[in-house]
């Protein structure tokens, strides 16, 4: 059980470290974030947002999100 959570968890920091990366590289994310601290910045966000969605059911949470993401990369 404990390496299927690994695994999808693995999974999930992937895709956004690898658009990060693809973004610095591009020159769409100035100033250039490290894009490992900021995948993790994200999914803390996404993790936060889902659990407080599961306890509070208010659309609120996203609205929080929402603003967190975009001070994260703009």
């Amino acid at each position: 059980m404990r390496d299927a959570l690994k695994d999808g968890i693995e999974y999930e920091m992937a895709a956004p470290e690898k658009a990060i990366q693809r973004a610095n590289e591009t020159g769409e994310l100035r100033p250039a974030r490290e894009a490992e601290q900021t995948a993790f910045e994200l999914h803390s966000i996404l993790m936060n947002t889902h659990a407080l969605w599961q306890v509070r059911q208010d659309p609120e949470v996203f609205r929080h999100a929402r603003a967190a993401i975009r001070r994260l990369v703009g």
